[in-house]
């Protein structure tokens, strides 16, 4: 046992840099005594949560976690009793008991901290989004407002979404294979766990219609050791301040094979050529798509011509609708083949972007060519983003015109929605330092509609407002009601450069963009208002803007018909 007695203050940091040439693990005496009582302890592993930890074809539990524990035995001596579960929560349970000694696999989060102590994590992996590759585009935690969300019961998962995201729909499964299955089968939207554990059960269960859709705001989790025994996890935390960063790396390419290095450049290659591939694939597509557009306008003039003459244009007018309709089926037909080729890769090249740059972030030291690098994956992850965008609200307009039928109807209560909508924007305005305000002035606000398409039409609104709102400006959401027409009128007045004629006269129609910019950099596809205006127009409402009297600015009012 390579233990060894100094006089020396206990107190160790444990978010010391590691040395890098490690010197044998010097204990204190309270520790050696501590260690000389516990010559064995038990350790609660899970079966399945590879590479961390999980039960080879021996029966015998392997890993990551099971590799650092051999390290720990190495160091004090301490012989670990393996008990391992399919049910982690199980094990969970047992250790704030008393019955398990120690956990060797656990993620920190508040609600565990008042049962457990934690050791500094010797691990950290991402935590991402997944959906089904036919569901409408995520980008972030925003879109799953309103969304049911799969995750594990008892994982930090659902501890930290309650707390971070209490609107989101959380439905819990005791497993990550059923959690993944009622994604699969559409019972639920979305689930949120380990992305190694996710690729790892979309090969070997076949979920072949599931897609990792994005990152999520804790994708950098640490993986640590927990007891309720202080004393244990500070003697752990001193061997693990002892591992070189060497012995870390031969590790972790033991366990999780990821040769960084030999790849990286690789990787940048593939991405290269897999953007200039997507980017001439989307201009094609959009140049196909406008000359469909333009084919079909000519022909139903043709119709009209053709209706004025007698008998004689019968037939002509006969023959050019049925070109009509062929040409809208080809439309639908190059719609539906874009969003499978285009949405996955594009939703890849963006994960693997962001992953990249955030491991790039992660490495020490100051190095020119590394600040390159992560602007250049900045750059591709947000060319993603926007054609992810524009894929999606592409597909949205398609679905309207060709007249799928929108959700469910149902009672809408307009100021919960507006609430929702305007919290979830609130990030994004203190980023840009808006004041962000909303105010409702309707008792029972209510009308019918479904719900998502009314949520989509807000959001887009309030958006807008924070992307041509210049730092510092206010926004103020307003419920009101019209009482001559029975409509309650959703009002969104921003600080922003105001509207031009032209900008007004043409501000709903597709691809038209007025003649303000964003003013902090966002994206912009020309598609949302007119989006916006063939969804409330479905419903029976109505939109449209004007300029602020009272300052520079915009006023955008959306109205919904009031039921009672």
């Amino acid at each position: 046992m390579a233990c060894r007695v100094a006089a020396q203050d206990t107190n160790i940091d444990p978010l010391a840099e590691v040395s890098n040439s490690p010197q044998p693990v010097v204990f204190t005496h309270e520790e050696l005594e501590w260690i000389k009582k516990h010559p064995t302890l038990t350790v609660g592993a899970d079966n399945y949560f590879p590479p961390f930890e999980y039960e080879n074809a021996d029966g015998k539990v392997v890993g990551l976690a099971i590799a650092y524990l051999d390290l720990i035995s190495e160091e004090t001596g301490i012989k670990f009793d393996i008990r391992h579960s399919n049910l982690w929560q199980n094990l969970m349970t047992e250790a704030s008991e008393g019955k398990i000694d120690l956990m060797s696999g656990a993620v920190a989060t508040q609600q565990r901290r008042d049962k457990f102590y934690f050791s500094t994590p010797y691990a950290v992996f991402p935590s991402v989004i997944a959906t089904r590759d036919d569901a409408h585009f995520v980008g972030s935690m925003r879109n799953l407002i309103g969304k049911k969300v799969a995750v594990v019961e008892g994982f930090f998962e659902e501890d930290l979404l309650r707390n971070d995201y209490p609107e989101l729909k959380l439905v819990t499964y005791p497993t990550r294979r059923e959690a993944l299955y009622a994604v699969s089968h559409g019972e639920a939207f979305a689930y949120i766990g380990n992305l190694a554990i996710i690729s790892y059960l979309i090969r070997s269960e076949n979920f072949d219609n599931v897609q990792i859709a994005a990152p999520t705001p804790f994708n950098r989790i640490g993986l640590s050791m927990a007891s309720t025994d202080p004393m244990l996890i500070g003697i752990i935390d001193k061997v693990l301040a002892n591992v070189s960063p060497e012995k870390r790396n031969n590790l972790e390419q033991e366990w999780i094979a990821v040769r960084y290095q030999e790849v990286k450049y690789l990787i940048f290659g593939k991405i290269g050529v897999a953007m200039l591939v997507v980017i001439g694939l989307t201009i094609a597509w959009i140049f196909s798509l406008k000359t469909q557009i333009r084919k079909r306008r000519k022909i139903e003039e043709q119709i009209i011509l053709a209706k004025s003459q007698a008998d004689r244009a019968k037939a002509q007018a006969e023959f050019a609708k049925a070109r009509a309709e062929e040409a809208n089926e080809r439309k639908s037909e190059f719609l539906g083949i874009a969003a499978h080729d285009l949405k996955n890769p594009l939703g890849s090249i963006r994960g693997l972007a962001e992953m990249m740059k955030e491991d790039l972030e992660a490495m020490p030291g100051e190095d020119p060519l590394r600040t390159d690098q992560i602007e250049s994956l900045e750059t591709i992850r947000s060319a993603s983003d926007h054609m992810l965008e524009l894929v999606m609200e592409l597909l949205d307009v398609e679905a309207l015109d060709s007249g799928v039928e929108p959700g469910e109807s149902e009672t809408v209560q307009l100021n919960d929605v507006l609430k929702d909508v305007v919290e979830f924007n609130t990030l994004a305005a203190k980023k840009k330092n808006l004041n962000l305000k909303y105010a409702n002035h309707v008792e029972s606000p209510t009308t019918h509609g479904d719900l998502g398409r009314v949520r989509e039409i807000l959001d887009n609104l309030i958006n807008n407002a924070v992307k041509y709102t210049s730092n510092g400006g206010e926004i103020l959401v307003l419920l009101e009601y019209e009482k001559a027409n029975n409509m309650l009128q959703v009002i969104v007045q921003d600080e922003g450069p105001g509207l031009t004629d032209t900008d007004l006269s043409k501000l709903f129609g597709r691809f038209s963009r007025g003649s303000a910019v964003p003013t902090g950099g966002e994206s912009s596809t020309g598609l949302g208002l007119s989006i916006v205006k063939l969804m409330i127009e479905e419903m029976g409402g109505n939109v449209y803007a004007e300029n602020r009297t009272d300052r520079k600015g915009s006023r955008f009012i959306a109205e919904f018909p009031r039921y009672v």
